[in-house]
């Protein structure tokens, strides 16, 4: 019944703006009950089925957004933890790595230094045994110089006794005159020159 008089209404409520507005102005401030009852059942029952069709999924995509966000902030943060974690570590690992390798350089150094001294003795120990060597072979010259020398002067010393003498000294007489004088020269005293 109500409906009815609304439709009945309806043209009598168009046609009343066009009458008002030929008389004069119209009124803004007038309200016909039955279009504000009607326009307000219609916002309720689209109210209605916005909150049961859209407004629950909205709310809920919300809900679920603010979840997913949440989440990836959480996990945003675990994975910054991890982060840190694994910086430290490698921080860790480097300072590890940089002091095994001063430790090796000091073995290095160590074993330059242990290398360096060992070369130097083995060098020394070499050049004593060169000296001994060069002083053997200096004795050994000169013990020779000293019998060649010896010899002919011996045998200098013969023939000009044997011109002195004028006796004619046989080679075998000469031979036993040298070694004579080599056993006496030989058990002398060398000078300190």
């Amino acid at each position: 019944m109500y409906l009815r008089r609304i439709l009945l209404a309806a043209p009598m409520a168009l046609a009343a703006p066009s009458a008002s507005a030929a008389e004069g102005a119209p009124d803004p401030l007038a309200t016909d009950p039955d279009l504000a009852l009607w326009t307000l059942g219609v916002f309720v029952l689209m109210l209605a089925i916005l909150t049961k069709v859209a407004w629950k999924p909205i709310m809920e995509g919300l809900r679920a957004r603010e979840e997913g966000i949440q989440g990836n902030l959480r996990a945003a943060e675990e994975k910054h933890e991890e982060a840190k974690a694994l910086l430290a570590k490698h921080q860790a690992e480097l300072a590890a790595t940089a002091d095994k390798v001063r430790g090796l350089l000091e073995e290095a150094r160590r074993d330059a230094d242990a290398t360096l001294a060992e070369a130097k003795k083995d060098a020394k120990h070499e050049f004593e045994l060169e000296r001994e060597r060069a002083m053997r072979d200096i004795d050994h010259a000169k013990d020779a110089a000293i019998r060649t020398l010896a010899e002919r002067t011996a045998g200098l010393a013969i023939d000009l006794a044997g011109k002195v003498v004028k006796q004619d000294i046989t080679a075998e007489r000469q031979s036993e005159i040298v070694r004579e004088a080599l056993g006496r020269f030989g058990n002398s005293e060398p000078s300190a020159n």
